[in-house]
């Protein structure tokens, strides 16, 4: 009976058969050669075709780690840069437009308080002659009640100046004797002597009371008497 097991070993003449059916130009050489290429490992460092690499040295066309880097970023910081210049720009922008602000309404308000002042002054003006005549009122209403203020001239005395001083900020004002004269809210109409130095020039006495609206406006000056320095006698020669 024929056994199963391979012979351990080929006769001589097989074995010859099959080295010299594989010739070296054959394809079966090739690929084996070609698997034995590709089941050999390439040590570190070397190159197919048996030279190594210097120290140092890298593969032709191949860009540093860092270049790779610097390239990918150069876009991103050229964008920061054009961001960063509109933002400045922007400040600037912002800070005309605040001070152009702060100037109009700093001239918004000067043309305010002007006009108010024109107003006022237009006002004053057209109230001017009715006020004085109003004043003048008083005076008549004064001289006929002779500082008595329960005739009937005496309170309506009283009644125009409460209404001068409730509709038009109108009040009366006198100076105190010994006051200094101001031609600018006195007016003087008499002038009393006096022997003492210190008093010429000062308010003698109030012949009228004035009247003024709030606390600049002059509606009437104040007739007032004023002392004049009148030298005295020159004292008597001694004997010669």
């Amino acid at each position: 009976m024929p056994s199963d097991e391979p012979p351990d070993e080929l006769p001589d003449e097989p074995r010859q058969a099959a080295s010299a059916s594989v010739r070296p130009g054959s394809g079966l050489a090739a690929r084996g050669r070609r698997r034995g290429a590709a089941g050999r490992r390439v040590p570190a460092g070397r190159r197919l075709g048996g030279g190594r690499l210097p120290a140092g040295r890298r593969l032709a066309g191949a860009r540093p780690r860092g270049d790779r880097q610097a390239g990918v970023l150069a876009p991103v910081v050229t964008g920061l840069a054009a961001v960063t210049d509109s933002v400045e720009r922007l400040d600037e922008r912002l800070a005309e437009l605040a001070r152009l602000r702060s100037h109009d309404a700093g001239l918004v308000d000067r043309l305010h308080v002007e006009l108010t002042k024109s107003r006022a002054g237009e006002l004053t003006q057209a109230l001017t002659p009715l006020l004085v005549g109003l004043v003048r009122l008083v005076d008549q209403m004064d001289s006929l009640a002779s500082g008595d203020d329960k005739t009937v001239a005496g309170m309506l005395r009283r009644q125009l100046l409460q209404l001068l001083d409730t509709a038009a900020a109108v009040t009366p004002f006198a100076p105190g004797t010994g006051e200094r004269f101001d031609p600018r809210l006195h007016t003087g109409v008499g002038a009393v002597p006096t022997d003492h130095l210190g008093q010429d020039g000062r308010v003698a006495r109030v012949r009228r009371p004035g009247f003024r609206r709030g606390a600049d406006a002059l509606v009437r000056p104040a007739d007032v008497e004023v002392f004049r320095y009148a030298a005295g006698p020159a004292p008597p020669a001694g004997p010669s």
